[in-house]
């Protein structure tokens, strides 16, 4: 079992094949939140997706999102590999424009909901 990720204004909760990331993601927990990404991944596999839900996340720094690319380059080098499907906040325009740098990396693994 992995255990929610709180710090100060962030949280991070695993239910499931679903991560929820709500509040702001700063460079203080990026360490960790790579660390706990990495705990996801080796939790799985995910079939056929891991969800990431990031509606009520408001920010995220670049060292943030660097955790997701190590989840990607994780996914890339397993042998059971899985999508990951993100959930973007609609209102969030730096979401859009984060997320579709992270699908360049991988389209073949990586998906955004409109």
């Amino acid at each position: 079992m992995i255990a929610v990720l709180n710090h100060t204004d962030f949280t991070a909760r695993y239910e499931g094949d679903r991560v929820v990331l709500t509040g702001t993601a700063d460079a203080q927990i990026a360490p960790e939140l790579a660390a706990w990404l990495l705990e996801v991944h080796a939790e799985g596999p995910h079939q056929p997706e891991l969800v990431v839900d990031l509606e009520r996340l408001e920010f995220m720094t670049a060292g943030c999102i660097k955790g997701f690319v190590a989840l990607i380059e994780a996914i890339q080098q397993s042998p059971t590999s899985y999508r990951v499907r993100f959930v973007p906040n609609p209102t969030a325009t730096w979401q859009r424009r984060s997320l579709a740098a992270l699908a360049c990396l991988a389209s073949n693994l990586v998906t955004i909901d409109n």
